[in-house]
């Protein structure tokens, strides 16, 4: 989605420079300023030096923070024993709790790290499901039986309440971007998708990438209490939501120029969750 560089020093260690791509310029206005949020109450995330903001001037807004050591969960996870596999999902169960005490006011895509573009969210999801399914009906990027599905839940958007107040969720779920060594987890990454909403949106993202995973249940069950309990539906709600807001794309290549996988299948459980939902809201 974006170009990274790694740069060793020789005094002060490795650090990562990140540039966003052009139409994705407003990133550097909430992104680092959320990091360093979560890196004052002890997560797991880089330490931001600088951003473009401040630092030195470039061709495109950027990023720089420390290189954190360590490998891809993605890489080692079907390697790892059911035990480890469920304390992965706990720890980044604890880091999304953090994630949730920030503050933030309004809904959807963040403007600052501390505010969200919609006034409702009802709004949010509104025009998260108008703009995807118009993509994908202009550009023929979903399946007919998926857009049918689409239009079945789009129409029932208003019967699901409002959460009781916003609170920051991880856009950006997926096994790629959380980095552990052994058995720890040491960092995770990527916030530019960070949204205003609740935390069901966390299992519903992951549910929509990692769908036939045990992680995708273990960070359920890590997320639920017996006091707050996940409701299904609205899980699944976020895990359509999460394939809706990438159909806006789907005919497009990647920022970078590289090819986008299709939605479907970059998302397997996009498309059982939409089938479900909207059988149950028929």
């Amino acid at each position: 989605m974006n170009i990274k560089f790694v740069a060793e020093t020789f005094a002060r260690g490795t650090f990562v420079i990140r540039f966003y791509a052009r139409d994705d310029v407003a990133s550097v206005d909430h992104e680092p300023d959320l990091i360093r949020a979560l890196k004052e109450v002890g997560a797991p995330v880089a330490d931001v030096i600088s951003d473009s903001r401040t630092g030195p001037p470039a061709p495109l807004p950027y990023m720089v923070y420390e290189f954190i050591p360590g490998v891809s969960l993605a890489d080692v996870y079907t390697s790892t024993s059911r035990e480890e596999q469920r304390s992965f999902a706990l720890q980044v169960g604890r880091f999304l709790a953090e994630l949730a005490k920030l503050d933030v006011h309004g809904y959807g895509d963040l403007v600052t790290a501390q505010s969200g573009r919609y006034r409702s969210w009802h709004d949010f999801l509104a025009e998260s499901f108008d703009s995807g399914l118009h993509a994908a009906r202009s550009h023929g990027t979903l399946s007919a039986g998926l857009l049918k599905d689409l239009a079945t839940i789009r129409a029932a958007v208003e019967r699901f309440d409002m959460p009781t107040r916003s609170r920051l969720a991880w856009g950006d779920v997926l096994l790629e971007n959380i980095l552990v060594r052994g058995s720890a987890l040491v960092g995770v990454v990527d916030f530019e998708g960070t949204l205003a909403a609740e935390p069901a949106l966390n299992v519903g993202y992951c549910r929509a990438a990692h769908d036939g995973l045990p992680f995708a249940s273990d960070l359920e069950d890590a997320c639920s209490s017996a006091t707050n309990p996940l409701d299904e539906d609205r899980s699944h709600l976020y895990a359509v939501l999460r394939g809706v807001r990438i159909a806006r794309f789907a005919h497009l290549p990647l920022p970078t120029g590289s090819p986008r996988i299709p939605p479907e299948r970059f998302l397997p459980g996009f498309a059982r969750a939409a089938e479900a939902l909207a059988r149950r809201l028929a």
